[in-house]
């Protein structure tokens, strides 16, 4: 889509999967982790937070999985190689997307990430 002076608007940039909008936190079923071992990696974030440990925090909350759509945006945003780095878990992208998803790239994104795209 575009927009009157011929651009290219943003929702033609960056296309998920279909499946994007179908995650469903409510249950359990088919994600690699439960919503009872979610709420107890975010409790011990909490606890490292209030301790001042900021590393610790960060460290725990890279344990829950990503959203499957914010695993892919951030994955077109940020390259393949400085988002793998991070260390984010992506089991929950693998479920939904395959095991070969972070080698999939939209047409105005690149290896180096969106920005440079």
């Amino acid at each position: 889509m575009r927009d009157g002076k011929g651009r290219i608007m943003t929702t033609d940039r960056i296309k998920f999967p279909s499946y994007a909008t179908t995650y469903d936190y409510t249950t359990d079923k088919g994600w690699s982790m439960s919503i009872a071992e979610r709420i107890e990696i975010a409790q011990r974030a909490r606890q490292c937070r209030k301790a001042g440990d900021r590393e610790g925090y960060e460290r725990e909350m890279r344990k829950i999985p990503l959203e499957p759509n914010l695993a892919w945006m951030l994955r077109d945003r940020m390259g393949k190689k400085a988002f793998l780095e991070k260390g984010y878990n992506l089991k929950d992208a693998e479920i939904a997307y395959g095991k070969n998803w972070l080698d999939e790239y939209n047409v105005m994104c690149n290896n180096e990430g969106y920005r440079n795209a």
